[in-house]
């Protein structure tokens, strides 16, 4: 399968999963330009996980923290989630602020393994309404 066909399932595969109401994906813009996306995955009984990325040359400009903090509004407001959840990897204190300042609590600290075998040990966090 090539690159393009399996990016082409990808997208398929999110479209049918947001169409039933499972996951909301969004791309993060700078002056029309995409820099970064943000994602409620795992919506169910009231809950959500959040997921964001950035390209590094726009890290550190408060991006993710304003993406996260909008995300956050409309989870709680219009879905009426009760709970958030979201991993990092506890090495980046950057992705942790983030949360923190969005009202995310650390509440468990583990190691995990990756796709591939690696081993990292990842933060998990809570944001409950």
């Amino acid at each position: 399968m090539t690159e393009l066909a399996v990016a082409n399932e990808v997208v398929r595969e999110q479209q049918a999963a947001m169409d039933a109401g499972l996951c909301r994906y969004w791309t993060i813009l700078e002056n029309r330009q995409a820099i970064g996306s943000i994602d409620l995955s795992l919506i169910r009984d009231g809950s959500a996980e959040v997921g964001f990325l950035l390209r590094p040359d726009r890290w550190d400009q408060g991006f993710a923290s304003e993406a996260v903090g909008t995300v956050i509004t409309y989870a709680l407001g219009p879905l009426d989630l009760k709970r958030l959840a979201a991993a990092v990897q506890a090495e980046n204190r950057a992705a942790a602020r983030v949360l923190e300042k969005n009202g995310f609590s650390q509440v468990q600290q583990r190691a995990v393994t990756l796709p591939g075998g690696d081993s990292r040990v990842c933060g998990f966090y809570l944001l409950k309404r």
